[in-house]
């Protein structure tokens, strides 16, 4: 009787393995050394958190116990921490963020991040969706639960992984998982009236799309040569301009006759993992 494709396939694989088999002393090595680096890379991430919210701790040590003060020691420590990781002052405050997440209100989650159990983007993730749960006591509950069950779910996408959290959440705090619904279904930009030649804006973003128009500001602005009289964040700020424009790059100000910012590469695109 002939067999079967599905049987053909089945003895090939069958007779490939046992001639060539897939796991060897040398690709186990491999594997460990993949997984070694990749928990040696979340760890890394998770200290540099932890650093970023012991300068914020100190900082603040320093200052009045105001609220105040503690925004403004906010804004200094992004600008500190943008300044030594030459980053925006956007992302420094959103690693800010974080790290003040891992130290105030996920305390036993931080643990697994500091451990390199879970990824940055894990951590990113479960900080969005518990943040607007604002009972310490039901903050507390789910941070110990999601420290249990967290390692569990390495393969989830963040989507899915975002939908579990949601449950926990739920129904610890629904009324949480409602305002972050709402809070995304408000999401808007404002743009005011014309004020002396400057014209201010607001708004909010999804933080996919707030990350990747940040690292477009960014990469606009550093299209300039070193001569280019604006600061970095004025750079960023008409980079808004040219990116309406449609420009791949801002147009230098230097005045220069050899101005070198022509001849280089426009800003490439953004791609959000």
């Amino acid at each position: 009787m002939f067999e079967s494709q599905a049987e053909v396939i089945a003895h090939f694989d069958e007779w490939f393995e046992r001639h060539h088999p897939t796991k060897t002393t040398q690709s186990e090595r491999l594997l460990d050394r993949i997984g070694a680096a990749t928990r040696a890379e979340n760890r890394a991430a998770a200290a540099q958190l932890v650093a970023i919210g012991e300068l914020f701790a100190y900082r603040l040590a320093r200052c009045s116990e105001t609220a105040d003060w503690a925004i403004d020691t906010m804004e200094a420590v992004a600008a500190e921490v943008a300044a030594a990781l030459r980053i925006s002052q956007g992302l420094a405050a959103s690693r800010l963020r974080y790290a003040r997440a891992m130290r105030e209100r996920l305390p036993q989650v931080a643990q697994l991040f500091v451990a390199g159990d879970i990824d940055y983007l894990a951590f990113q993730t479960i900080v969005y969706r518990t943040e607007l749960i604002d009972d310490l006591e039901v903050l507390a509950a789910v941070d110990a639960e999601l420290m249990i069950k967290v390692p569990r779910w390495p393969w989830l996408s963040r989507g899915r992984l975002g939908a579990q959290i949601d449950r926990i959440v739920a129904r610890a705090d629904v009324d949480a998982v409602r305002r972050r619904r709402k809070q995304q279904r408000d999401r808007q930009i404002w743009i005011g009236g014309d004020r002396d030649g400057l014209t201010q804006i607001e708004g909010s973003l999804l933080t996919p799309d707030a990350q990747a128009l940040d690292q477009r500001l960014t990469a606009l602005a550093n299209t300039v040569c070193a001569h280019d009289p604006r600061t970095r964040e004025q750079r960023r700020a008409d980079a808004l301009g040219a990116l309406a424009a449609g420009a791949d790059r801002l147009g230098c100000r230097c005045g220069r006759t050899d101005c070198p910012a022509g001849a280089r590469p426009g800003a490439s695109p953004v791609v959000i993992h």
